[in-house]
């Protein structure tokens, strides 16, 4: 038996450094297949970096990649043989540059392609004319989505905030209470 060499790439993260928030997103999500994995198998979230912060952190090459294979994942559980890399490439190109896209979580932006395979959309033929109009149509609803995934966030945010405040807030009451029993004990 030979074993042969290894032809896979090296496991250092690659990332852009020069950024914080680029930072923040390598170190929560890790690579860029990890962030990938995590997007396209998990629950929606508000805190999920958008599609053009996933860009600046990882490339715009490799994010296009990424939804170029989701894409042609999509069509080939969608039953369609007449999709392309070229189409592929074509519609990751175009999803990237919308900006109704750029600014979507990442996990919003891949959740169009599962949308695709389970027919929420009618498509006439799966070429990029045809994505892209169903991708218009996801977008604005996505978008108000987000806006409410993000309100609810910061709203049980504030809850907690002053649930907090609250459990360390002195009533006045309590303060005279307090200043009388202190003033008492330091005579």
């Amino acid at each position: 038996m030979e074993i042969l060499p290894s032809n896979r790439k090296g496991t250092e993260l690659i990332f852009n450094e020069d950024d914080e928030r680029c930072v923040a997103v390598a170190m929560t999500y890790g690579s860029a297949d990890n962030l990938f994995l995590q997007v396209t198998n998990g629950q929606l979230s508000a805190e999920t970096p958008s599609m053009v912060l996933c860009m600046a952190t990882y490339g715009e090459n490799t994010i296009r990649r990424q939804i170029a294979g989701r894409m042609k994942m999509a069509a080939m559980r969608m039953g369609e043989t007449s999709i392309d890399l070229a189409d592929a490439e074509t519609i990751a190109e175009s999803i990237s540059q919308d900006s109704n896209a750029r600014i979507l979580g990442y996990d919003m932006v891949m959740r169009f392609f599962r949308w695709l395979e389970i027919g929420k959309y009618e498509l006439y033929a799966c070429k990029p004319r045809n994505i892209m109009e169903a991708w218009q149509q996801y977008a604005k609803t996505a978008i108000n989505e987000q806006i409410r995934l993000k309100s609810e966030l910061q709203s049980e945010k504030r809850k907690a905030e002053q649930e907090q405040h609250d459990k360390s807030y002195l009533r006045p009451e309590e303060f005279k209470a307090w200043k009388k029993k202190w003033t008492q004990s330091n005579k």
